[in-house]
């Protein structure tokens, strides 16, 4: 699939609405398959230009879109969103540009009411962004830098500084104008906690911010409340699992999962379960390519599929594996790493079903695999090995005790 090409041809079917070059269409790979399988803001972009609703900008534009090959469009909440045809999810993976990582990725300090498990969640996220983007981001916190490309052990050490921070004093000026100092020119992402700072306060960091950066763009991401909302026995489970690094990587990916406060099982890094995606991917890799040798035996064309040809959970797993790398891409660019780890999650989750299937095993075993399989098969190997190339918590041996 083309990704440029869906692009300039949604483009060229809104030039009528007076969108110039300074609009160009961007599209986010969508997790919920009743909202469609990319999503755009175009329609609210060009709306606000012409001061109509996004609605109206769509009951022009939708019919030029409706005799594209590329899937179904539809409008949802003034978005474009598509559901990609089943003609193209045997296609290769998208193609998308290379991503601009930031140059760095910051966390800001706690303050009251930040309880530690809360808190480390916002720590993990930022750590798992910075594992995509080490080769060109420093992670920052009040508490030291991790330089790029930094080993294992020192983002283990970085971690565990971080986390002792205190939450009982609170912001104050002098650690948000150090912060701020701390930061090198170009784009930063900023990891924080609801109600980081009042909005008059919070007003006066942003414009500090930028103003040291030269005027580059400040990315923030926040994580939602129901993420943080934690009970007694959960937080006294984290201050243990923390205390053990052996666990750092695991304990990461877990943390910045969207699992809610209160469901959090602090047992699964330490166990080898599909919740514990940093064991439960690299199987998942290793199964696919040894499912490879039987789908390789696939006689029709693995990229045609007869319309209705392949059900639901065939059909996920063919979107996750083909639009990862415009979630790897969002992750590294702008620091969306909850959705990433969803995607990731959704990906094990089916095909660990898929290959489960008593009769997709037999079919495999007798090379004789049903329509789709190899392209489910490849696809998913491929994502599952860009992912554990690209996230370096996912690589290297076991984290050891420092």
């Amino acid at each position: 699939m083309d990704f440029a090409a869906l692009c300039s041809y949604i483009e060229e079917c809104v030039r009528e609405e007076g969108a110039g070059e300074e609009h160009a269409v961007e599209f986010r790979p969508l997790r919920d398959a009743n909202l469609g399988d990319l999503g755009s803001d175009i329609l609210k972009i060009i709306a606000k230009v012409r001061r109509e609703s996004p609605e109206a900008i769509a009951a022009r534009v939708l019919p030029r879109l409706q005799s594209s090959s590329f899937g179904q469009f539809q409008v949802v909440d003034g978005f474009l969103n598509l559901t990609l045809s089943e003609a193209l999810l045997g296609s290769p993976v998208v193609e998308v540009p290379a991503p601009r990582a930031p140059r760095s990725i910051v966390v800001a300090p706690p303050h009251r009411g930040v309880d530690l498990v809360g808190y480390a969640r916002v720590v993990a996220s930022a750590a798992t962004h910075w594992s995509l983007t080490s080769a060109h981001s420093t992670l920052i916190s009040r508490q030291g830098t991790l330089e790029t490309n930094a080993a294992p052990a020192e983002l283990q050490r970085w971690v565990a500084e971080t986390l002792k921070a205190t939450t009982a004093e609170g912001i104050s000026r002098e650690n948000l104008s150090g912060l701020v100092a701390a930061l090198p020119k170009g784009a930063s992402v900023l990891w924080l906690y609801p109600d980081f700072l009042d909005r008059s306060r919070f007003k006066e960091f942003l414009t500090s911010v930028r103003s040291q950066l030269g005027g580059e763009l400040l990315l923030l991401q926040c994580l939602d409340r129901e993420l943080l909302t934690t009970i007694s026995d959960t937080i006294d489970a984290v201050q243990t699992l923390v205390a053990d690094m052996r666990y750092l990587a695991p304990t990461c990916l877990y943390l910045a999962r969207e699992t809610l406060g209160g469901d959090l099982d602090v047992a699964i890094p330490r166990n080898q379960e599909r919740a514990n995606l940093w064991w439960s991917l690299p199987t998942l890799q290793t199964r696919l390519s040894r499912a490879a040798v039987g789908a390789a035996k696939e006689s029709h064309d693995p990229s045609a599929f007869p319309e209705g040809s392949i059900g639901a959970l065939e059909r996920m797993i063919l979107v996750r594996a083909k639009l990862m790398p415009l979630f790897l891409a969002d992750a590294v660019q702008s620091g969306a790493v909850v959705e990433l780890l969803g995607a990731i999650e959704d990906l094990v989750e089916g095909c660990t079903r898929y290959l489960n299937n008593p009769q997709i095993r037999r079919a495999l075993d007798a090379g004789a695999p049903p329509v789709a399989t190899g392209a489910i098969i490849s696809g998913a190997l491929r994502s599952s090995s860009a992912i554990i190339q690209t996230c370096r918590l996912f690589q290297g041996p076991e984290p050891v005790q420092l």
